[in-house]
């Protein structure tokens, strides 16, 4: 569905930009911010740092 694309494609790009406006974290740093977000958020933001993981992993 090309309305799904397009929202993926956002959602994307926003964490793009959110990952360039942050310094580069170490994994184990992320991964324990994830954990301590999702008590607190029910896991919405937690499932954007999953997102940015792998993006830093390639730098």
């Amino acid at each position: 569905d090309m309305k799904d694309v397009k929202k993926w494609q956002q959602m994307r790009a926003t964490l793009k930009k959110r990952v360039a406006s942050r310094p580069p974290k170490p994994m184990e740093v992320v991964s324990d911010t994830s954990r301590r977000l999702s008590s607190k958020s029910k896991g919405r933001v937690a499932g954007a740092i999953t997102f940015i993981t792998p993006i830093e992993g390639k730098r």
